[in-house]
């Protein structure tokens, strides 16, 4: 393993940034090191000060290149990873045309915590205890928009999003083993479920029956990817999923 410190903060969002030097104060570390591990160099967030924590905040899908990343600061003896999934719960949207405000808007957005799914749904590598734990934050966050132009037969405003600003940290959950994850299952989940009885078991009535289904198609696939769930078997053409009640806290 080689360190070297490399500043790449000027490509990325002020919320980036903002998180990143909450975790530097945290673990007492430094910023954007890369990391060689076997021929491959890899950036960091952040790292401990004694070279035992890494620390990568992410806010997008766990894509091929992401997961590899993990496994190859997993594959370093000793090493603890710190996954950091900021989740908007609240947002603030200021739009703009050059320097000025052209309206304001506010979002709320309910069942927050259930888009760290979105995230994970492509992950490949699995969930190992005790060497690493994703903190999810349910964040208000700033978004300033900028005006394109218009586009389209209607002639509708086009805008891009040009920074992006934590407003505050509303919750934080942790997840460090199967029993964490297993908590976000509904309490009535009978032991062996398919991915439409999970739907059902859900009680998330500000979305409609197909976005439920969607996301426990999420969710299921993801906890069978971290090794929360195993597939046992298949009901006609569904899978069935199955884990340990005496996981879960009651």
């Amino acid at each position: 393993m080689i360190l070297q410190n490399k500043n790449y903060s000027k490509n990325q969002t002020r919320l980036h940034q903002q998180l990143k030097e909450i975790y530097r104060n945290e673990l007492n570390g430094q910023e954007e090191v890369s990391l060689t591990v076997n021929d491959s160099v890899y950036r960091v967030d952040v790292i401990s000060q004694d070279n035992s924590i890494a620390c990568e905040i992410h806010r997008s899908n766990f894509d091929k290149r992401f997961s590899k990343k993990i496994q190859a600061l997993l594959s370093i003896p000793k090493m603890y990873l710190i996954i950091v999934c900021p989740l908007v719960s609240a947002q603030k949207v200021l739009r703009m045309n050059n320097q000025t405000i052209i309206n304001t808007s506010y979002y709320k957005k309910p069942y927050a915590l259930y888009s760290l799914f979105d995230l994970l749904v492509r992950i490949k590598t699995p969930l190992i205890e005790n060497r690493m734990e994703f903190r999810v934050h349910l964040i208000s966050e700033n978004v300033t928009k900028q005006f394109q132009g218009f586009f389209g037969r209607t002639s509708r405003r086009r805008y891009k999003t040009i920074e992006r600003e934590l407003n505050s940290i509303e919750d934080t959950r942790v997840f460090k083993n199967s029993k964490d994850f297993i908590k976000l299952l509904p309490a009535n989940l009978p032991p062996n479920c398919t991915r439409k009885e999970l739907g059902q078991a859900l009680s998330l009535p500000k979305l409609s029956e197909r976005s439920v289904q969607r996301l426990a198609g999420r969710m299921t696939y993801s906890l069978w990817k971290l090794g929360v769930l195993k597939r046992i078997g298949k009901r006609r053409q569904a899978y069935i999923y199955e884990y340990s009640y005496s996981k879960r806290d009651d």
